[in-house]
């Protein structure tokens, strides 16, 4: 899956600073919801999910159904209010993405970023026709 005119941005710089991410998302999301990739504690806690902009939708509800569908895949999903309306740690390739042997796998082998984009894809075509749905829904 391609995901051909969606947006990305990104916050800080990964293991530099603390919380950096790398997200993306359709437009017509209006910067509601985000599919994003946070390193969090510098690095050390690496999180993947579906996080919302606070400021636009503080107030709506957080979607069981989005969770749900996640869970399928990652059983460990939760919520984690008010960013996160479902969050995953990342287990594999790494949890903590500072140490040494993960840097240097991290650059030496081309499995360790496709394992990461498979899972950011994944979570990208489980979560796009529900983020689609509740953005149409609330729609003001």
């Amino acid at each position: 899956m391609k995901l051909e005119g969606w947006e990305s941005s990104r916050t800080e710089r990964f293991l530099v600073d603390d919380y950096a991410s790398c997200d993306f998302c359709k437009p017509a999301w209006g910067g509601e919801y985000f599919i994003g990739l946070q390193a969090g504690k510098y690095g050390s806690e690496i999180t993947i999910g579906v996080w919302r902009d606070r400021g636009k939708i503080l107030n709506r509800p957080f979607s069981a159904e989005l969770l749900e569908a996640i869970q399928k895949n990652h059983p460990t999903a939760r919520f984690i209010k008010p960013w996160w309306d479902a969050s995953v740690s990342m287990k594999s390739p790494a949890s903590d993405w500072r140490k040494p042997d993960v840097l240097w796998k991290m650059n030496q082998d081309s499995t360790f970023l496709d394992d990461v984009a498979e899972q950011l894809l994944d979570l990208a075509k489980t979560s796009a026709p529900i983020i689609d749905g509740l953005v149409q829904k609330y729609k003001k």
